[in-house]
Order: C-alpha cells, then structure tokens, then sequence
C-alpha cells in the first residue's frame, strides 16, 4: 500500500469487498456525491435535479440528463467534473481514468 501520510494509507477496496468486480455501487456513490457537490457549489442545484442517472463502465461514466438545456450547461463543467471524480476515485483505487460522457 502506498503511505498518503504518516497516518493515512491508500484504501485498496479490492480486500475488502470480494464481489468488487460484479459491482459498481462505491463508484457510483462517489459519482453522484462528487456531481450533487460541485453543482451545489456552483449553485446549479436545477442541474443537478434534472440528472436521471450515473451509469459506470470500465472505460466510461456517463451522466445521464433529461433536458437538452441541463445537458448544455452540464456540458460546460465536463472537464471539472471528470477531473474530480477520477481524482476521489484515484484517492480509493490508485490512478484511475475514465471517460465522463454526458448524454
């Protein structure tokens, strides 16, 4: 395990939860989590309420918007919020990237 700091060491999910593979509910928590907090920093909560779902794959995370105008601004912050869910998933899997698609 990698040593964070003296009294913090990476988290490796792989021991702890055998059924790793088979699922995606940490990911997608952490998804939805990092998404509702950015929007609400922004005070874009009308974007977040018009977000249906976050899918997750191996190469992708596609966040799921049910109105055209939600998806065009949401679109805008694409960047910001790929870099900070690949960041917090990185913090619990080591490096980690995928795609952040918004559709």
């Amino acid at each position: 395990m990698s040593q964070l700091s003296h009294n913090m060491e990476l988290l490796n999910i792989r021991e702890h939860s055998g059924e790793y593979k088979s699922h995606r509910d940490i990911e997608t928590a952490i998804a939805w989590s990092t998404v509702k907090k950015f929007l609400t920093e922004k005070k874009l909560d009308a974007i977040f309420d018009e977000i249906s779902g976050i899918k997750i794959t191996e190469q992708n995370i596609s966040i799921v918007v049910r109105s055209q105008i939600a998806k065009t601004e949401l679109s805008l912050y694409k960047e910001d919020i790929s870099a900070l869910i690949t960041q917090k998933l990185s913090a619990i899997y080591g490096s980690h990237t995928r795609n952040v698609r918004i559709i």
